[in-house]
């Protein structure tokens, strides 16, 4: 698929394009399986700008910028749907329930979370909302940087 400012190759997928007369940015935001997205230029014929998008990612193209970014669709949806309750579970296993259940890698420091567990029930809420609660019993932050979620805490000290 051409839009005048990126060039999108389906993987075998479900995708959608926002890409308007006028605009500065083009995106693609990725449902299901993955896409490659290129900018449509002479200088992108080799590849090597390209990116591989995966569920609950976009690739946005800056006209001015000359740019394509990867970063997380704004609400990533469910994939794996599955129960969030976390009966004195390690936070690590929280983390990586929430990481298979929307197809999002989430970073954390392994060591850092090694002693820390939750007492959790998480409902319907979006992905950002669960993650600002954990964030919120354990003092910890997140950023979203190229489609994946750093997730930074304290240590939590061994009972």
């Amino acid at each position: 698929m051409y839009t005048a400012q990126v060039v999108t190759t389906v993987l075998g997928t479900s995708f959608r394009v926002e890409a308007y007369a006028g605009q500065t940015e083009a995106q693609v935001q990725v449902r299901t399986g993955k896409v490659r997205v290129q900018p449509r230029t002479p200088a992108s014929t080799s590849g090597a700008a390209s990116l591989l998008v995966l569920p609950n990612q976009q690739a946005v193209y800056s006209a001015a910028k000359q740019q394509l970014r990867r970063e997380l669709v704004a609400k990533p949806v469910l994939l794996a749907p599955q129960s969030f309750v976390f009966n004195d579970r390690p936070v690590t296993e929280v983390l990586g329930a929430l990481a298979k259940a929307y197809g999002v890698a989430i970073e954390f420091d392994t060591s850092a979370l090694r002693n820390c567990t939750l007492n959790l029930s998480l409902g319907t809420e979006p992905l950002f909302e669960k993650l600002d609660i954990i964030c919120e019993i354990l003092g910890a932050s997140y950023e979203k940087s190229d489609g994946r979620i750093l997730f930074h805490a304290q240590p939590c000290l061994a009972e």
